[in-house]
């Protein structure tokens, strides 16, 4: 399953969570979009994490967010 998102700290939560960054957007100018692939097998569940996101209940390896924050931010800087 594949989850597009421009919300920076959305997708780094997602693939702190085991989801994989697939591609970015960057046509609009204005915003980045971000692909996110859930592997198939994987125990991460699409709805569950968008339900836990939206309620303030999610929870992340606080060292696994922070590295994937830096990586996307990366990404967006670079391009």
């Amino acid at each position: 399953m594949e989850i597009r998102t421009t919300d920076l700290y959305y997708a780094a939560a997602l693939m702190a969570n085991g989801a994989v960054l697939s591609k970015t957007d960057k046509s609009d100018s204005r915003h980045m979009r971000f692909y996110i692939t859930i592997p198939t097998g994987s125990k991460c569940d699409a709805e569950e994490l968008e339900s836990q996101w939206a309620n303030s209940t999610l929870m992340v390896n606080a060292a696994l967010f922070r590295d994937s924050i830096q990586r996307l931010k990366a990404i967006i800087h670079s391009e």
